[in-house]
């Protein structure tokens, strides 16, 4: 996508724009093509692997922090969403189901 649509799109102005693209090339995440503009880079089967083994670390991490830091709140806000769900359920009204 060339910048002057973009840039009306987003109400920014193109010099931030243009520095904004100009990073996400250098990171590998576009592709500026002369005269045509900016496209998402093709991502490969080992990008996509990194991505979830990188996912796997920090989903561990995450959720090791929360059970350690608050798992008795935790449970219980667990407890009291089962027993609304359980609540509406029996009541036979589904579309009333809490979202949490």
């Amino acid at each position: 996508m060339a910048t002057q649509p973009l840039s009306e799109r987003l109400g920014l102005s193109a010099t931030p724009l243009k520095a904004a693209l100009a990073v996400l090339e250098q990171e590998g995440f576009l592709t500026a093509v002369p005269h045509r503009g900016y496209f998402v880079s093709e991502v490969t089967a080992r990008d996509m692997r990194e991505i979830y083994e990188l996912r796997e670390v920090i989903d561990g991490i995450a959720g090791r922090s929360a059970a350690g830091q608050q798992e008795h709140e935790f449970a219980a806000r667990l407890r009291d969403l089962l027993a609304e769900h359980e609540a509406v359920a029996t009541a036979g009204d589904l579309v009333a189901c809490p979202a949490g």
